[in-house]
Parts: structure tokens; C-alpha cells; sequence
């Protein structure tokens, strides 16, 4: 499967609305120095259709990449409407917004690109990676030994029943939660315009799958079973 991939967002004008200055909850990501962050809140246009959303986030420079984390976002018109109808996942340890890959991208296209950011013709990108905090999950079980002088009850069932091996065993396995882990997924960006109109764009590239940082919390609890993580993909 390839990772690449491009959306291109047409400049919207972006209103600041506000700093927070309340305590706020921590990252996850232990590479960098988060403390000094504050919370900011900015109005992004989804285009096509127009829809307007109110994303909460922090941002730092570390290592000469902005690193980002949205805390929080609300639809302020249209989005819900509009967009209803885009995918969502939730499966197990995972889970997956359209909307919110959406809500995403709009705020590194329009919140977070500088006036800066390189021509696409250039060859160069801007890069930003955004920090979130995903679920963790394992497979935990229990084994049963059949008793050898066990005689199966079997319904409609051609041929010889089923063997278990030796000693004859069955396993029940459950999904357990194995606590939480850091995640980071890495864009890159560049300023495009249009052919026929001239109309400048931001491009967007996703760089490849997210990378977990980091253990799951619980992972000692579970060893030697192996926790998964639910950074997606």
C-alpha cells in the first residue's frame, strides 16, 4: 500500500480567536518540551462544500519541525451536514475519523503553513507532525484440556470431528484494553497554484504510516503477550 497522497486546500482566510491560559492536559510525546505550549483556538474553512470548524491545539518547534497536537475542535456550521457521510472506525483498540483527518490537514494547510513554505516546483517542503494520544489492545486467553473419555455431540457435522491436539485443548481468547500509547504522523507540505486559474493551493503529503512512540502503558501487565497499538495507519 502506498502512503502518499496529497489534498489540496485553496487559501481561506483564517481568523485567530483566542489563547487559553487554563491548565491544559499533557502530551504524550516525550521527545520534545511541550511545557512552554499554550492552547489556541483557530476557525478553518473545509472547502467543497464550505464549512466552517473552531480547532483547539498547541504547536512547538522541535528539531526544525513544527509539532502539533489538537486538543480539541467544534463545528461551528455546515461540517455536520456536509460531511456526515464520511468514514468512521471503530474496531477494537482502533478508531478513525474522516472528518477528523479532514479537520486535520485544513488546519496545517490554512493554521499552520507559513508564508515561507517553499514552491512545489522547487522540489523543497515544509514539514509539521501532529501528536495524539491512541488505545492499546492484546489478546488475552484461556486454555481448557478435554477430558479423553469426551464424547462431542455433533449436528449435521460430516466426517470425523474435530481433534485439538495433545493434550486435547480449547482456547477462548477476549480483547483486554492494554492502556495507551503515543503516536505521530509527519505531512509535508508545498504552495502550488493552479494552471489555468493561478489560484495558489497548499499541497499536502502524508509521508508514510503513523510511527508509535513508545510503549503501551500497560504492556508489563500483558508480557509476554504482544500489546498493539492503535496509532492506525
Amino acid at each position: 500500500m502506498s502512503w502518499r497522497f496529497f489534498v489540496a486546500f485553496s487559501l481561506a482566510i483564517v481568523t485567530f480567536l483566542e489563547v487559553h491560559s487554563q491548565p491544559v492536559p499533557p502530551v504524550c510525546d516525550s521527545e520534545c518540551d511541550w511545557s512552554g505550549a499554550q492552547q489556541q483556538t483557530r476557525r478553518i474553512e473545509l472547502r467543497d462544500p464550505d464549512c466552517y470548524v473552531d480547532v483547539v491545539y498547541r504547536k512547538i518547534i522541535c528539531n526544525g519541525v513544527t509539532k502539533f497536537v489538537i486538543d480539541d475542535y467544534t463545528v461551528v456550521d455546515g461540517c455536520l451536514n456536509q460531511w456526515g457521510g464520511l468514514s468512521g472506525l471503530m474496531e477494537q483498540h482502533k478508531s478513525y475519523s474522516a472528518l477528523l483527518d479532514y479537520i486535520t490537514m485544513g488546519l496545517v494547510s490554512q493554521g499552520l503553513t507559513s508564508s515561507s513554505v517553499p514552491p512545489c516546483s522547487t522540489g523543497a517542503f515544509q514539514s509539521f507532525t501532529d501528536v495524539y494520544t491512541a488505545s492499546c489492545g492484546v489478546w488475552a486467553y484461556c486454555d481448557y484440556e478435554i477430558n479423553e473419555s469426551a464424547i462431542p455431540t455433533c449436528v449435521g457435522w460430516q466426517g470425523p470431528p474435530p481433534t485439538f491436539g495433545t493434550p486435547k485443548k480449547v482456547r477462548v481468547s477476549k480483547w483486554q484494553s492494554c492502556g495507551t500509547t503515543c503516536c505521530k504522523r509527519t505531512y509535508r507540505t508545498c504552495r502550488g497554484s493552479h494552471p489555468e486559474t493561478g489560484e495558489s493551493y497548499t499541497k499536502i503529503e502524508r509521508t508514510g504510516p503513523p510511527v508509535q512512540v513508545g510503549d503501551c502503558t500497560l504492556k508489563a501487565q500483558f508480557a509476554p503477550l504482544p500489546c498493539q497499538s492503535g496509532c492506525g495507519e
